[in-house]
């Protein structure tokens, strides 16, 4: 029971990295869409997995409709879970995962600018309104 207790609290390296971060480079506007599993009150910004009710919306659609959704969301940062990226379905049913084609789809774009990578987590900053692409 002990090994469990330890297992449920501890913090992983990467995952610490990434709220140190995101304490240090809040995003703009200061939500993050993320998997709410775990360490998710840790990290120093709100949260938003289920987008309203539009998460698979988001995984079925392009880069310019899930640009829109996050803005309306107000996101200005993506952290993917490494462990939680998969395969999405055809009826894209899966809402625990983080597809493999969005992530194809966003690291081929340059309004999502990846701007921490560990074994854990990746984190985009998400193109703020009017900027064409993610600044240097």
């Amino acid at each position: 029971m002990l090994a469990k207790a330890y297992e449920l609290r501890h913090i992983p390296v990467g995952i610490t990295e990434a709220i140190a971060y995101l304490k240090a480079n809040p995003p703009n506007p200061p939500r993050i869409f993320m998997y709410p599993e775990g360490h998710y009150r840790f990290f120093p910004v709100v949260h938003d997995w289920y987008l309203g009710t539009r998460l698979q919306e988001f995984w079925n659609s392009d880069n310019d409709g899930r640009l829109e959704i996050l803005r309306e969301r107000k996101i200005g940062a993506i952290a993917v879970k490494t462990a939680r990226i998969g395969k999405l379905d055809k009826q894209a049913g899966n809402l625990g995962i983080y597809p493999d084609t969005f992530l194809r789809d966003i690291n081929g774009d340059r309004r999502f600018r990846k701007v921490l990578q560990n074994s854990d987590v990746i984190l985009y900053r998400v193109a703020e309104a009017g900027e064409t692409e993610a600044a240097p």
